[in-house]
């Protein structure tokens, strides 16, 4: 508390000044009695403990509600760690922030854009056993039969170019484990026979005599 100030002093509150009475004292603000507000609810703080951001009170469940992350799978507040740090996890594409826990939970991920599932709803499974979330799920190529349109138009590409294919070309569509297991198979001197590289455009001969 302090009492009537010696020199004009502004509410932190209404912005008007403060003539007479007592005011309230918070760091380098000062406040009418009833202008003590949360800046987030505005009802009055009667609390002894609350949180201050700038020149603006908060109770400190409205500031935790304004600034502590929420994870977005579980919806829990991200905990804080033994170091007193709030550590979470982000898909770097999406911005999905979650705790780290959920890398390790087994908690589903959609093998499309990789985003985990969310407790409050439920990707779709494949019979494959892949998991899929419904926007992907609307895009998605899920069957190697899916992609004939887009080899069909890849080989209408090249023939434009005077680069024809005669040959029919088998193809498969594979998923990304794959793709990341021959990358990781590569760097350690291992290749794949045959090569996986996104579209299957590979073909596999033996030769019994030379």
């Amino acid at each position: 508390m302090c009492s009537m100030p010696s020199h004009t002093r502004l509410c932190g509150g209404c912005n008007k000044e403060i003539l007479y009475g007592n005011c309230l004292g918070v760091e380098q603000s000062y406040f009418h009695p009833d202008c003590f507000r949360c800046h987030s609810c505005h009802h009055p703080i009667t609390e002894r403990e609350f949180s201050l951001s700038g020149k603006h009170p908060y109770h400190k469940y409205c500031f935790k509600e304004l600034s502590h992350p929420k994870c977005e799978v579980c919806h829990h507040y991200i905990p804080i760690n033994g170091s007193g740090l709030i550590e979470y996890r982000c898909h770097p594409y999406w911005n999905q922030k979650y705790c780290p826990s959920h890398e390790y939970d087994n908690t589903a991920r959609c093998c499309s854009c990789e985003r985990l599932e969310s407790r409050g709803e439920r990707y779709f499974r494949l019979d494959d056993g892949r998991i899929l979330c419904f926007e992907c799920m609307e895009s998605a190529i899920t069957d190697t039969g899916e992609c004939q349109p887009l080899y069909h138009a890849i080989r209408d590409y090249y023939e434009g170019m005077h680069m024809r294919i005669d040959q029919q070309i088998p193809m498969l569509l594979v998923g990304r484990e794959a793709l990341n297991e021959a990358i990781v198979g590569e760097k350690n001197g291992y290749h794949h026979v045959p090569e996986t590289r996104g579209l299957c455009l590979s073909e596999e001969q033996t030769v019994t005599s030379v």
